[in-house]
């Protein structure tokens, strides 16, 4: 038998339903909501199952690819050829006969929708067979924004929540790495699980002491040096931005003190100000070739962030 899975009590409870849901919805954890879907789909197949657990060595744990149609996006999307060559393989009969389950698992399911809400034909395409699902088909969605897809599709679909799995998983890892409980909470708090080392902690700190700064339209020489030589990174300064802009919100909006670092009083204006800008600053770096540097310059400009 392979390692016990991180999502074994999940598995084990959807595998205690009188018969699985035909479709589910599975967030928040790539490549573990991957991982679960395959397993899920062995465990059904399994000819000798340990319990409810896959035994992993009979003939259709062994080839469980024969059994799943994997889709994933190609040049950023899935297209409804993609969508009707999945639905065509549930609807086959060519499968081994050994294998009581086939599943189709859609990966980045959210690259199939579209800002058009008339004309969304990959969904109203996987509608139908969510509708009348095939005898013996089982349907995954894997995808970190449940919200993109059409209330239809959501309503026809089980959920899975990854995210305080992976959490908790992550703490001990932490834990085992000799972190204090001060920098695991910090390191919780911006949900970055790629986060394991002291450098990578320091870039954090470092990170929020940005945030503060530009709230308090201040920033000292040796803080704006390190936001020009990481402007790089910006996908993983402007996460950090927006966990505590938005932490900083609700501050001001409720009292609600968040211990793991220090928040500055501010206007509620000037905080939504900024978290609108960081997001601006998100899309045009996502879809332009424009200089992060140029636009971390911008944000500071827009802030009236003076350099002391």
């Amino acid at each position: 038998m392979a390692d016990t899975p991180p999502y074994l009590d999940l598995y084990q409870r959807e595998m205690g339903r009188q018969r699985p849901h035909h479709g589910y919805l599975v967030g928040s954890g790539a490549p573990l909501s991957l991982d679960f879907a395959t397993y899920f789909v062995k465990g059904l197949n399994c000819l000798d199952p340990r319990g409810v657990q896959p035994c992993g060595q009979c003939y259709c744990c062994l080839r469980e690819y024969m059994a799943i149609r994997h889709i994933e996006p190609e040049k950023g999307q899935i297209t409804i050829d993609d969508i009707r060559e999945g639905s065509d393989f549930l609807e086959s009969t060519s499968v081994d006969g050994n294998f009581r389950y086939k599943a189709l698992i859609i990966e980045q399911a959210e690259k199939m929708t579209s800002s058009d809400a008339v004309n969304r034909v990959q969904e109203n395409a996987l509608l139908k067979t969510l509708e009348e699902p095939p005898e013996g088909s089982i349907l995954f969605l894997l995808s970190d924004v449940p919200s993109f897809f059409l209330p239809t599709v959501r309503s026809r679909l089980a959920y899975i929540h990854f995210q305080p799995l992976i959490l908790e998983e992550y703490r001990r890892h932490l834990m085992d790495l000799q972190f204090s409980e001060n920098e695991i909470q910090l390191l919780l708090k911006v949900a970055d699980t790629s986060c394991t080392s002291r450098d990578d902690l320091q870039f954090i700190v470092q990170a929020v002491a940005l945030a503060r700064g530009i709230l308090a339209g201040t920033l000292d020489e040796s803080s704006m040096q390190y936001l020009m030589d990481n402007a790089d990174q910006w996908q993983r300064i402007l996460r950090v931005f927006h966990v505590y802009f938005r932490d900083a919100l609700v501050f001001v909006e409720t009292g609600k003190y968040d211990k793991v670092y220090k928040i500055l009083p501010c206007s509620p204006y000037r905080i939504i100000e900024t978290l609108q800008d960081t997001a601006k600053i998100r899309r045009i770096l996502s879809t332009t070739h424009s200089s992060p540097k140029f636009q971390m310059l911008s944000l500071l400009s827009k802030r009236r962030c003076r350099i002391a």
